[in-house]
């Protein structure tokens, strides 16, 4: 719980001190494409490898199936979304044909991964980058492309996929979140008014009176990024953790994407860093962690 985002911390602090004092910041690319390559192939080949119908993948209660990889459906989803928006806006700012090439491949195998964890968080946040892609570009060719290329996409998409968009629009909030409203949230309110200001501390899900008395799913987190911010750290913690998501990082890399010393693939990773960012904490209405 404290250890491993704090090693997380250390590689990204690292990774960002090699990167300001290289003189060829380029090559900083290839191992972030490899590694790109090599976490989408992982969920491709398991699941090419397992014999699983596409159809059982999108069943409600199967983004477990991925588990034995390491990380849940939900969260290799949101690693895809936002390996695609760092990926789409460097394919934009690039004036490099045989990068461009690559990069629409790439894109193509990520997106493909995204799709299989059928996680509709994932396809939200990947909607967000190419709205926000879309909106920022405003360019007719860009728009023509767009409208020729998304109905073939559309239609070529597995029904299983469309069956997984589709699942419980019918029945209510409840059956759309898969059980989350009934099951996790609102048997969490009462715990989260105990203590809105400060919250509970990290992890209170666990020790919360609906989960001790067995009136709630038996999950390990809530669900929701801004529910478990809310329930950890308070409404202090929620709006301090914006500021630093928002305010900080969003803010410094919509700077550095307007940055007129770099090259255009690190402005291009910059600009998709923000997308990607802005996707991820969307989408963590109903899902993942902050």
């Amino acid at each position: 719980l404290v250890v491993k985002p704090l090693l997380l911390v250390l590689y990204a602090m690292l990774v960002g001190v090699a990167v300001a004092h290289s003189r060829t910041i380029g090559r900083f690319l290839t191992p972030m494409l490899a590694s790109m390559w090599v976490m989408a192939l992982l969920v491709i080949v398991f699941i090419a490898t397992s014999g699983v119908h596409l159809s059982q993948l999108a069943g409600t209660y199967e983004r477990s199936f991925l588990s034995p990889l390491g990380m849940h459906a939900n969260d290799l989803g949101r690693l895809y979304a936002t390996a695609y928006a760092l990926l789409l806006f460097i394919w934009d700012r690039t004036p490099r044909a045989s990068l461009k090439a690559f990069l629409v491949v790439s894109m193509a195998v990520v997106s493909a991964a995204l799709l299989l964890t059928f996680s509709r968080g994932a396809i939200v946040a990947f909607l967000i980058v190419n709205v926000i892609y879309l909106f920022s570009r405003r360019k007719l060719k860009t728009i023509v492309l767009c409208a020729m290329v998304v109905p073939v996409i559309l239609m070529l998409m597995p029904g299983a996929i469309w069956s997984r968009l589709d699942m419980g629009m019918d029945q209510g909030a409840n059956a759309v979140s898969a059980g989350r409203v009934k099951g996790i949230w609102l048997p969490l309110l009462p715990w989260v008014a105990q203590s809105p200001i400060w919250g509970h501390g990290l992890q209170s899900i666990l020790w919360s009176p609906a989960m001790v008395t067995g009136h709630m799913m038996q999950v390990t987190h809530p669900h929701s990024a801004w529910l478990q911010a809310v329930l950890d750290t308070g409404a202090i913690g929620l709006v301090l953790i914006l500021c630093f998501w928002i305010g900080h990082v969003w803010r410094g890399l919509r700077k550095l994407a307007r940055d007129p010393s770099l090259t255009p693939e690190l402005s291009g990773f910059f600009e998709g860093a923000a997308a990607g960012l802005l996707g991820f904490v969307i989408a963590n209405v109903a899902g993942s962690s902050f």
